[in-house]
């Protein structure tokens, strides 16, 4: 459904003029969908190019239906690599504790691949959402692509949501006593 949603988004005005009084809506459907294998990470490029469209943007949202289900984190994972390789993005950010992420962007942009899992384990505090295999995945995949690049085209992991301050705190006390 995601990738049917990012279809209908990407495709042009002109392009998305149906004559509805001919078609219904599942034949709509079925002209503009993008159809898939059902494992995300085997997706080649040559399957992911419509999302040229919008590689060109600054901004790609990707939802999911629920939390930590494996096939949604998986195509966004895939997603996020195929614009990085293809389009130069460079952050990944996710609704995850500002704190703890600043701690596991530390080990991605030093590539310390096998800190990631531990640091995962012991510091993040959505753990039954983003505590999984597929996040790890995700994670240690950027640590690897980071290695032996300059700072400004490392990839960056941010967390946008400041529910919990067990970690950022301590961060922006730093912060204010350096300046």
């Amino acid at each position: 459904f995601l990738l049917i949603l990012i279809s209908f988004s990407c495709k042009k005005k002109e392009e998305l003029a149906i004559d509805r009084t001919t078609l219904t809506a599942s034949e709509a459907i079925e002209q503009l969908k993008n159809p898939l294998t059902t494992k995300p990470l085997d997706w080649s490029n040559q399957d992911l190019t419509f999302l040229d469209e919008v590689g060109n943007k600054s901004i790609i949202g990707l939802g999911e239906a629920t939390h930590g289900t494996k096939e949604f984190f998986e195509a966004k994972h895939r997603i996020f690599q195929y614009l990085v390789e293809n389009h130069g993005f460079k952050i990944f950010a996710i609704e995850a504790d500002l704190g703890e992420s600043i701690l596991l962007n530390q080990a991605i942009q030093e590539g310390r691949t096998t800190d990631i899992r531990s640091l995962m384990e012991e510091k993040m505090l959505f753990s039954w959402v983003w505590k999984t295999e597929e996040v790890l995945a995700l994670l240690e995949w950027m640590s690897e692509y980071n290695k032996g690049k300059m700072n400004a085209d490392k990839l960056q992991y941010v967390g946008i949501d400041c529910q919990m301050n067990n970690y950022y705190s301590n961060f922006i006390l730093t912060y204010l006593e350096q300046y």
